[in-house]
């Protein structure tokens, strides 16, 4: 019985570790000085995905348009936690054109109210904008 208690709480303290990881990576990030600030609009900067069952894998894609006058190139993009993958627009965005970032949340171990992160840095004149997304996971019964 010892050694289960170990192990839920090694299990414990490696998930919420994964889940901080990304904040000391976020906050050393440094911008590309090099391009022209620019200025860009997200169709909807927050999401909420509503109920979803424990264990499904759930995605959203985030839409913007450069609304500036010079090309809007995203450096990285990182999410605040292990359990959300974002993939982006590589390319440059010219002004007038759009682009997307697509997230894919992991609610495998996970239950209760979610509230998650994506930072995305890139040339805009903030430097880097917060994406949100919610979602409130629910635990089938035969769990």
């Amino acid at each position: 019985m010892k050694r289960i208690s170990v192990l839920v709480l090694l299990g414990a303290a490696l998930s919420f570790a994964a889940c901080n990881s990304n904040q000391t990576k976020e906050d050393e990030t440094v911008l590309n000085d090099s391009l022209p600030r620019t200025t860009i609009e997200f169709d909807n900067p927050k999401f909420d995905f509503g109920t979803i069952t424990q264990g499904e894998v759930v995605e959203h894609t985030y839409f913007f348009t450069n609304t500036g006058t010079a090309d809007y190139k995203i450096e990285t993009v990182q999410a605040s936690c292990g359990c959300t993958t974002p993939n982006y627009t590589e390319t440059a965005v010219k002004p007038g054109e759009k682009g997307n970032i697509v997230v894919k949340f992991n609610s495998a171990g996970r239950s209760g109210n979610q509230s998650k992160t994506v930072t995305v840095y890139g040339n805009s004149e903030e430097g880097k904008i917060q994406l949100s997304f919610t979602a409130k996971i629910t635990v089938p019964e035969n769990k």
